[in-house]
């Protein structure tokens, strides 16, 4: 092991340059493997926007790794008038399959919306039924409690 270390120090050029290579090549892959899928939102033109946030945080109950990850001040929540649009900026976005945090929810598989301090979780059935919840952060959380037509805890909890 302390030849390898001994070798890893005298070709730090070359080491340092192996791994920034096979990092360009992960993210490459990455972004590859998104534009494979297709576009996954409408343009925006195509939809009217009835709230807008962008470079909010949050993050999903998923796997433990999401609820202790998330995102920080790099995600964009919409809600039209039919669905609710989370998803994460560029070049994060690219890693979104990972934090569980790019949803296109339609409104009427929202079941609750509730205000815990500043994070408004949000509660929803996926298409297989099993419920999922995701935690933003969100500065106008009052606006976005009211474009939301299912019953919330936002009102009661003094929002």
């Amino acid at each position: 092991m302390q030849q390898f270390m001994q070798f890893a120090f005298d070709n730090f050029p070359l080491f340092f340059l192996a791994v920034f290579v096979l990092t360009l090549v992960r993210v490459g892959y990455l972004y590859w493997q998104r534009k494979k899928q297709g576009p996954q939102f409408p343009s925006r033109d195509a939809v009217n926007i009835l709230f807008e946030e962008r470079w909010t945080s949050g993050n999903s109950d998923k796997t433990l790794f999401t609820k202790l990850g998330g995102a920080s001040n790099c995600l964009r929540v919409v809600v039209t008038d039919n669905e609710l649009w989370v998803t994460l900026h560029f070049p994060f976005n690219i890693m979104a399959k990972y934090s569980d945090l790019d949803h296109r929810i339609n409104r009427d598989q929202i079941t609750s919306v509730e205000q815990q301090g500043k994070l408004t979780l949000i509660t929803f059935s996926l298409e297989d039924g099993k419920q999922r919840m995701l935690g933003l952060g969100l500065r106008n959380a009052e606006q976005f409690c009211s474009l939301l037509n299912v019953v919330t805890e936002c009102e009661e909890s003094g929002i």
